[in-house]
């Protein structure tokens, strides 16, 4: 008997279409998971964070640059401009004061008594229209206040020269660059514009740079700018200062879904009793502030111990500083991190047998 037949090329279009609808259907119906199975039944695992700061006395210094000392900027315009030493007040930057632990801010700096220090309470004050100095040191006139370390030294403390420019009390001021050698900024040759002693009060001269005297208009744009530059000078003007407030405004993204642990290099142990040294724990309530009461406390006078720093924060991970509750790490596939910060080269002083094994 005959029986009709499909021609072989249509059933297989036909077996291709239903295949198509099958997994057009299954795609609709079937919602993808947005993390790993485990995580949506148990509670994400915290990682850890063990934030290191470098104490050591260059961390006090107002100038920022291998160069500048060498270069003797600190009599010449170089160490008034941001372009030669990089931790100077910049015009274009907004200087915004440091938070606390609860999120509120230190106070906006008044420009006729701003802070020596920001986060000493006991600071003594500067009117920054008539006694500001770009750099204090025991050489200084005035030196460098009691109860202070001095901002301005390599090796000697910073002095005044001959025929540089003089570092005597009187109103804020930075140098605007209007020179042709952008490029040999900072490279110490004689066409190195930063070495400059000579300047101009307006762009109408024929000299490299323009002093900038701070004030109600002398802003971008005409602005004023006295508010900014008093708090760049209490909360940002020496290396420490920037760092600690740096630290405070990144730190202060972070909530208890973080573990976060505090140590300065010069701590060689983990007691949590020491200034230096804070374990790692929830970063929420007591324990947040008191991370922030330690970073912020912090006296920069030691070396860079920074090789035994980093040996630490593994020994502390390892199991073997901490043990029990305090020990930071809970879980095997726990996160753990050391952060550290630092203003220059390791070396070996300060790397004592407190610290374990290098």
């Amino acid at each position: 008997m005959n029986r009709s037949r499909f021609p072989a090329a249509a059933v297989r279009i036909a077996c291709a279409i239903a295949l198509a609808c099958a997994a057009a259907r299954a795609d609709a119906l079937t919602d993808l998971a947005q993390a790993p199975i485990p995580f949506l039944v148990a509670a994400p695992v915290k990682p850890n964070i063990l934030f290191i700061l470098d104490d050591s006395g260059s961390m006090q210094w107002s100038y920022l640059g291998d160069e500048v000392i060498p270069n003797q900027y600190e009599n010449a315009v170089g160490y008034r401009s941001s372009l030669c030493n990089k931790v100077y007040y910049d015009p274009q930057v907004r200087y915004e004061p440091p938070p606390r632990a609860d999120g509120s801010l230190y106070p906006q700096q008044p420009f006729g008594a701003a802070s020596y220090d920001g986060f000493r309470a006991d600071a003594f004050t500067v009117d920054l229209g008539s006694a500001f100095m770009a750099w204090r040191s025991p050489d200084s006139v005035p030196p460098t206040p009691a109860g202070y370390t001095a901002d301005c030294w390599q090796g000697s403390a910073c002095r005044e020269k001959p025929g540089g420019l003089p570092n005597r009390p009187g109103p804020a001021h930075y140098f605007v660059y209007k020179g042709d050698r952008p490029d040999k900024l900072g490279s110490g040759a004689d066409d190195d514009h930063c070495r400059d002693t000579g300047f101009d009060e307006s762009g109408a001269g024929a000299r490299h740079w323009i002093r900038v005297p701070v004030g109600a208009r002398s802003g971008p744009g005409g602005s004023d700018e006295t508010q900014n530059f008093a708090n760049w000078f209490s909360y940002y003007r020496t290396r420490m200062l920037a760092m600690k407030t740096a630290v405070g405004r990144a730190f202060a993204q972070l909530d208890g879904n973080f573990r976060v642990g505090f140590s300065v290099t010069s701590e060689p142990g983990a007691d949590a009793s020491r200034s230096g040294f804070l374990r790692i724990a929830d970063f929420t309530g007591d324990h947040r502030r008191r991370f922030y009461e330690k970073l912020y406390a912090v006296v920069p006078m030691s070396s860079t111990p920074l090789r035994a720093a980093l040996s630490k924060a593994g020994r502390l991970y390892a199991g073997r500083l901490l043990t029990g509750t305090d020990d930071p790490v809970q879980y095997s596939c726990q996160q753990n991190y050391a952060i550290l910060s630092t203003d220059g080269y390791w070396n070996i002083d300060g790397e004592s047998a407190g610290f374990g094994p290098l």
